[in-house]
């Protein structure tokens, strides 16, 4: 299984970019699953096998946000909450 993880405060998305995460996950068909650490918040997306459609996801969120991504998946430890999209 493929997957990313976007990390960051969901409190400081803006409402226009919360509407196009959604896009990105519809046009992907995948569902984020979130969960807060107490500091950030972490959003994970879960692509199964398809590497292909993580990698363009990945580079179509980069862009989205304006911020580089490494490519590196740290497994993130916290509670399970509702996601703000």
């Amino acid at each position: 299984m493929v997957g990313c993880e976007l990390r960051i405060n969901f409190d400081m998305l803006q409402e226009d970019t919360k509407q196009d995460i959604k896009y990105l996950c519809r046009k992907y068909n995948i569902k984020p699953v979130c969960r807060s650490t107490g500091g950030l918040d972490n959003m994970s997306f879960d692509f199964g096998d398809d590497i292909e459609s993580r990698d363009a996801f990945r580079q179509e969120m980069s862009i989205l946000l304006d911020v580089p991504n490494a490519g590196v998946r740290r497994r993130v430890f916290g509670y399970r909450v509702q996601c703000p999209l």
